[in-house]
């Protein structure tokens, strides 16, 4: 059983996804974890030397690869649900579950996280505040067509979350 998480930045998906693996005894994965320890470096070193798209590659080569990892809880960069290859693999990888945020909570959550620095380097020449409306608009129907189901991260504790998602998958 492969459980895999997406959703756009700070909507909970590695902390739920630790959790959630602690929960079931499952491994956990972290792409974006798995990218940096691979290159060596963090992302905004990766996306600054050598751009997006050099990053997208790194991260298709890891999603490639997921469904020899077996049972295991694996978070996804908000991103990687993109590229319709990826796509393709998860949808056949495992149960894929959708944690979503307000545009407010997102924004609120991204500036106070420590990793944000490293971890999340901007995707547009934008304000967090436009980047993050936009990029959201032009994603949430991807995240929507490929989860089998919503997970609403708002006011909720990552117990609280981790939680209702093994409810859901064992009703």
């Amino acid at each position: 059983m492969q459980i895999i998480l997406i959703g756009y930045r700070c909507t909970g998906k590695s902390s739920v996804g630790r959790q959630l693996a602690e929960k079931l005894d499952l491994t956990f994965y972290d792409t974006d974890q798995m990218i940096t320890a691979h290159i060596g470096k963090s992302i905004r070193e990766l996306v600054a030397e050598k751009g997006w798209a050099a990053f997208r590659r790194e991260e298709k080569n890891i999603i490639d690869k997921i469904a020899f990892w077996g049972p295991a809880v694996i978070a996804l960069g908000g991103g990687a649900i993109l590229d319709p290859e990826n796509r393709a693999t998860i949808r056949a990888s495992g149960t894929v579950i959708w944690l979503s945020a307000g545009l407010e909570t997102i924004l609120k959550r991204m500036s106070s996280d420590s990793l944000n620095a490293d971890n999340r380097p901007s995707l547009t020449d934008k304000s967090w505040h436009e980047e993050v409306r936009e990029t959201l608009e032009q994603r949430i129907s991807i995240y929507r067509d490929l989860a089998l189901m919503q997970v609403d991260t708002e006011g909720k504790s990552i117990e609280e979350i981790s939680s209702e998602i093994v409810s859901k998958m064992n009703p």
